[in-house]
């Protein structure tokens, strides 16, 4: 099974296949005495409310929630589908264009993805505010939200 788990404004997909992992493979685990992800430990504090985790990490507190795939893309198609860049098959990142918040025009190049050593450019569907859901360097699936952009009022 796969969901979503987002972290203020960054959306990441979560598998829970194998064990809680990210789309990089790296198994996330949180215990009492701390996070881990990949095999690298942090001592954390949490509070757990639902669907709903406070992290105290580093002196700052994140709230993550856990998102139902289907709920996230019935959200996402309510908010216009035509507005979020989908993975179009499994890969990587290479690198990423443009940078979160940043302005962008419809056909815009916003990052680069990777799947069976050929590399695609993935354009801005829309003009608006950008949001990005991967950073360099992280696995996806098809279909996976990559981008969302905002329309401008």
């Amino acid at each position: 099974m796969q969901g979503y788990l987002r972290i203020g404004d960054m959306v990441a997909p979560l598998s829970l296949a194998k064990g809680p992992r990210l789309a990089d493979g790296r198994l996330v685990s949180l215990g009492a005495d701390g996070l881990d992800v990949g095999g690298d430990r942090w001592p954390v504090a949490y509070a757990r409310d639902g669907d709903r985790l406070w992290v105290h990490l580093g002196g700052q507190i994140h709230e993550l929630v856990w998102v139902d795939p289907v709920a996230f893309h019935e959200a996402a198609g309510a908010a216009g589908a035509n507005n979020i860049v989908a993975a179009p098959m499994p890969g990587l990142v290479v690198r990423l264009i443009a940078s979160e918040g940043q302005e962008v025009c419809e056909g815009d190049p916003l990052l680069v993805i990777e799947s069976m050593k050929l590399e695609t450019t993935l354009r801005a569907p829309a003009d608006g505010a950008l949001a990005l859901h991967v950073a360099a360097g992280q696995g996806f699936d098809r279909g996976a939200p990559l981008a969302t952009i905002t329309p401008k009022d």
